[in-house]
């Protein structure tokens, strides 16, 4: 991602991206000196995180470099409609302006089939787009700090450079690693997204129980966002959670602008270990 941003940004550019989100994305673009303009999300009628594009569009100024994307969603669980996605795709078109497409969690969806539609399946090779994916998630190889991104053609030359300057290139080990997750890794993918889902089912059935909390099912990805009536500061609950039951929760002031009163749980654990969180948080929660 940092070397997307150095192949597009100059100072003053803007990014326009639906918040709550990613906060490294956020970070990243301050790093090469540009301006992220948020766009929150929306809930609709039947508690679904949904994303207004009128709204979206609306934030696009003449200093709009890229719209970014991250479906599914990190920390909402969001999932981009594929007619959403064409219409963002032709926007993009006539503005002349650039889609980051972050797609890394394309696998971990619950209620449609995967992976979830891409960008590059309705752009063409030399649109202005940038696909960015990691071996991070559907390999559990978030310590390898290995990726890729698809970029139009003619950008290799100006990705060998801050390929070199940056990393200088993969060690060879991960990139064994790399090469056995692709070839022999499909299974394993189908097995994690599986016992996601188990998990994912026995957080959201105990969190939507109480009558203090709002969850927020997600769609894809493997987190879940939900609020505590009264609590308005989520970092306090998250340090006090911590301390006091040993269960790690990130709070939503972490994911930018709107966060701040929402929680995010991981539930990418063996469901036996997410019954024993759930037997840790529900007490606390309910006595927030």
């Amino acid at each position: 991602m940092m070397q997307v941003f150095q192949s597009l940004f100059s100072p003053g550019d803007e990014l326009v991206i639906p918040v709550p989100t990613w906060p490294n994305i956020m970070e990243v673009t301050n790093i090469v000196g540009g301006t992220v303009v948020p766009v929150a999300y929306d809930i609709d009628g039947d508690g679904n995180v949904t994303l207004d594009l009128d709204r979206l569009f609306g934030a696009v100024t003449a200093k709009t470099k890229a719209i970014a994307i991250n479906s599914p969603a990190n920390p909402t669980g969001w999932v981009m409609p594929l007619d959403d996605m064409i219409a963002l795709r032709d926007f993009a078109r006539k503005r002349g302006i650039w889609l980051i497409a972050d797609e890394v969690y394309a696998h971990f969806v619950y209620e449609m089939p995967a992976p979830t539609p891409s960008f590059l399946q309705i752009c063409e090779p030399d649109e202005r787009l940038m696909v960015t994916n990691t071996f991070s998630k559907n390999w559990c190889m978030t310590g390898w700090r290995s990726g890729w991104v698809i970029f139009p053609t003619g950008m290799s030359k100006l990705f060998d450079r801050l390929s070199q300057y940056n990393t200088t290139s993969t060690p060879t080990f991960i990139q064994r690693g790399c090469i056995a997750a692709l070839d022999q890794g499909d299974d394993f993918i189908k097995m994690q997204v599986e016992r996601c889902r188990h998990s994912c089912e026995i957080f959201y059935q105990a969190l939507r129980e109480l009558p203090n909390v709002t969850v927020y099912k997600p769609k894809g990805s493997f987190y879940m966002w939900f609020a505590v009536d009264g609590v308005t500061g989520g970092y306090e609950l998250a340090v006090r959670v911590l301390k006091e039951k040993s269960v790690g929760i990130a709070p939503g002031s972490a994911f930018g602008p709107g966060g701040e009163r929402f929680l995010r749980l991981c539930f990418a654990i063996d469901p036996a270990l997410a019954e024993e969180a759930v037997e840790r948080l529900v007490p606390i929660l309910r006595a927030a």
